[in-house]
């Protein structure tokens, strides 16, 4: 865990829009066990049915940007990225934690 309030990501501003960025340790492994890549549009699939469920009206403010190599979320509201930092960091850490969420969140639709 960090002190990092955006952990696991990285916050970035310009112009009055926040991106929220990884690319480091996206957690491959995790991902390839349960069949996927893991790579940045596992991501968005697993951030985008997350918050389907748990903050539909945070999708409205949001922009996916990810490519292969890396996961990249945009807005101008600072707090719709905080509370996707957040949920992220409760499993981030934990391995079965994170394969739960991948299995729950990053599936095909």
């Amino acid at each position: 865990m960090s002190n990092n309030i955006m952990y696991p990501f990285i916050c970035s501003e310009e112009n009055e829009v926040y991106s929220l960025l990884l690319s480091s340790d996206m957690k491959w492994e995790i991902f390839d066990k349960k069949g996927f890549l893991g790579n940045g549009h596992d991501w968005n699939r697993l951030i985008r049915a997350l918050l389907e469920e748990q903050s539909p009206d945070t999708l409205g403010s949001i922009q996916f940007d990810s490519e292969a190599d890396m996961f990249c979320v945009r807005s101008e509201s600072k707090e719709a990225l905080q509370f996707i930092a957040e949920r992220v960091s409760q499993f981030y850490d934990n391995d079965r934690l994170m394969e739960d969420a991948v299995s729950r969140y990053a599936q095909y639709r």
